[in-house]
């Protein structure tokens, strides 16, 4: 559900009860054209503006590498304890590995973003969510073509 930004109160989403405390951080899903969906994940609130605060992979995510993905961020210690209680590094693992599955599993999805998904000590929490979908089109992009 993707409302403007000066939606009226009465329109937008209400927020997850208990989803307040925590750092902030965003997933998304983009179809690539030629490598197929790729998974972006990074800071969100105030610890966007980090700079190269992103990390991208390519589908399909193992369990070891989404945990790379949170770890090789330049403020992944923002995540684990530093200025608040660290988050569960598992259970954010756990939702980009679904999230890379999906992307995987349904190529008419073709954008996605979690935005922001609340991280905390007891497992994380999405707050708000785009998505948009489109026919899926199984074309080679190196395919010439007559027109």
């Amino acid at each position: 559900m993707a409302l403007p930004v000066g939606a009226p109160a009465h329109e937008r989403p209400a927020p997850a009860a208990g989803a307040a405390a925590g750092a902030e951080v965003a997933i998304g899903v983009v179809q690539e054209l030629v490598f197929g969906p790729l998974i972006v994940f990074g800071l969100g609130g105030v610890a966007v503006s980090i700079p190269g605060g992103y990390a991208a992979r390519l589908t399909p995510l193992s369990p070891s590498d989404a945990d790379d993905m949170i770890r090789s961020l330049p403020g992944a210690p923002l995540l684990f304890g530093q200025g608040a209680r660290p988050a569960d590094s598992g259970a954010l693992a756990d939702i980009l590995v679904r999230v890379s599955r999906l992307a995987d599993d349904l190529p008419e999805v073709a954008e996605l973003d979690l935005s922001p998904v609340i991280t905390r000590s007891d497992g994380v929490c999405a707050t708000g969510a785009r998505v948009r979908v489109t026919a899926a089109e199984h074309t080679d992009p190196f395919l010439r073509r007559l027109r």
